[in-house]
């Protein structure tokens, strides 16, 4: 460590105006760019480069504050796709598990999830419907909405959406508000006989770490029923987040033991679940009362898609293996790599790509998972009846009788 400082401080000397920057902040500055190329997972990255970049972006800082533009740069450079830096004030709205935003979300401009409560909802979004315009500009699929939407978020307190409800056009204005940026586990029997669970997303303090983890387990109690035939685990909506209270949650279909580690060099760090504990290592990191399935041994369905990412992907890792399940869907987002919160001495936190995830068969990833049965997704379609995904799950598990 007080070698990369005294490589630090020479370095520093060297570039253009980098003298303007004061003690304090060059102290600050130091310590971000020390943490992320003592622990990144990027080692070939240009470390002198990347200093340099950090160091020009700074080079008038007076404050701590004032260099945060200067550790999103060397974030940046990183390249990892998983990496970002989050300053103080949004480290305590991701601890209280809130952000700013409308409240819904949609692929190939079809609404496939509404926040309960927050302004799409309150406003009469539905599930299903198709979005023409975001504030008077067409979009045509994924890329085209979210461009026009953060377009639209950044630019004024309102978002205009142009909505194709069977045919005939409606307009919805969402005003953004402070509002929950989970959604609770959602479940329910289908035909009788399958118990369909999805897993979505988490952030948030260890109160809404606990709440969680048992909302999942207690919506698995809830579907553990006579005659049930098999699980359905749905991860498609998954971006991430905090694993392990997914991870203590599913603990009554997962096995108990290793389920997967992350790989950092030399270092192998196992993940496992059992007895109602979610493990790294030896560290216990979420702590529920265990639930035991009635009905144990069933075949069980999870479904990925493109954006399944980072923790959902470990969590779909963790049933890579297991003889009685299967991943079905299409490939997930490719960030199968363990982060660690860095903190800073603000507040601040680096979250900082670290390791590989790999399966408990050894194999290491870092790319997407490519699902045993691939189903191309079709948003239209999305939770319906007709839903390609779900009938593709449901005929693997009648096909495992």
């Amino acid at each position: 460590m007080l070698a990369l400082g005294i490589a630090a401080a020479v370095l520093a000397t060297l570039v253009p105006g980098r003298p303007d920057i004061s003690a304090d902040a060059k102290k600050y500055l130091d310590s971000a760019l020390d943490i992320i190329e003592k622990h990144s997972i990027k080692r070939d990255t240009d470390w002198k480069k990347m200093r340099q970049g950090a160091y020009a972006k700074a080079a008038d800082a007076r404050t701590a504050k004032d260099t945060y533009q200067a550790i999103q740069y060397a974030v940046a450079f990183l390249d990892d796709h998983h990496s970002d830096f989050f300053p103080p004030r949004d480290v305590k709205e991701m601890s209280q598990g809130v952000t700013k935003d409308t409240g819904f979300m949609a692929l190939d401009c079809y609404v496939i999830r509404v926040a309960p409560g927050g302004p799409a909802d309150k406003a009469g979004l539905k599930v299903g419907m198709r979005i023409l315009q975001v504030n008077n500009h067409t979009v045509t699929d994924t890329r085209s909405f979210y461009r026009e939407y953060w377009d639209a978020m950044d630019g004024s307190d309102m978002v205009l959406l142009a909505i194709d409800r069977k045919g005939n056009q409606g307009l919805f204005s969402l005003t953004p508000k402070s509002i929950s940026v989970d959604d609770p586990p959602a479940s329910r029997l289908l035909e009788g006989k399958i118990g369909y669970l999805a897993v979505p997303q988490f952030e948030g303090n260890q109160r809404l770490t606990l709440k969680f983890a048992n909302a999942i387990q207690d919506r698995i109690r809830s579907l553990d029923v006579p005659g049930l035939k098999g699980w359905i685990v749905d991860l498609r909506l998954n971006q991430g987040g905090n694993m392990w209270p997914m991870l203590a949650g599913l603990g009554p279909l997962l096995d108990h033991g290793d389920l997967g580690s992350f790989e950092s060099g030399s270092e192998s760090v196992k993940w496992s679940c059992k007895d109602g504990k979610a493990m790294a290592g030896s560290e216990t990191v979420v702590t529920i009362k265990p639930y035991r399935l009635k009905h144990s041994g069933l075949p069980i369905a999870v479904l990925t898609g493109g954006m399944t990412a980072s923790s959902g992907e470990a969590i779909a890792i963790s049933f890579v293996g297991m003889p009685n399940a299967t991943l079905i869907g299409s490939p997930t987002q490719g960030l199968t790599t363990a982060n660690n919160f860095e903190t800073l001495s603000d507040g601040a936190i680096i979250n900082l790509c670290e390791a590989v995830d790999a399966d408990r068969t050894g194999k290491k990833y870092g790319v997407p998972i490519e699902p045993n049965i691939r189903i191309d997704p079709k948003w239209a379609l999305y939770l319906s009846e007709e839903d390609p995904a779900i009938i593709a799950a449901k005929r693997w598990i009648e096909g495992k009788k």
